[in-house]
């Protein structure tokens, strides 16, 4: 037996009986597919405040930390050859 409260709804339609109209899958799809544009925005905003901050961080050091902290980067991702 489904319990519609505990299925998602991507799942309503395969649960026996309909469970939910076609109309109303077809509204789901829509607010679905407009939060996940406004997912997609809000991720992108994310990435280029994250890329901001890095690169703002970066000016507080000096060239010396700079370069330390380049050497310390690659010896951890393995692309120091020396």
């Amino acid at each position: 037996m489904c319990e519609f409260a505990v299925i998602p709804w991507e799942n309503a339609m395969n649960c026996g009986p309909k469970v939910v109209t076609d109309e109303q899958v077809q509204k789901v799809y829509k607010l679905q597919s407009k939060a996940n544009d406004e997912i997609d925005g809000l991720e992108a905003k994310i990435k280029e405040l994250k890329d901001k901050l890095a690169k703002e961080r970066m000016t507080i050091l000096t060239k010396e930390q700079k370069e330390r902290l380049e050497a310390i980067i690659k010896e951890k991702a393995g692309t120091d050859k020396k």
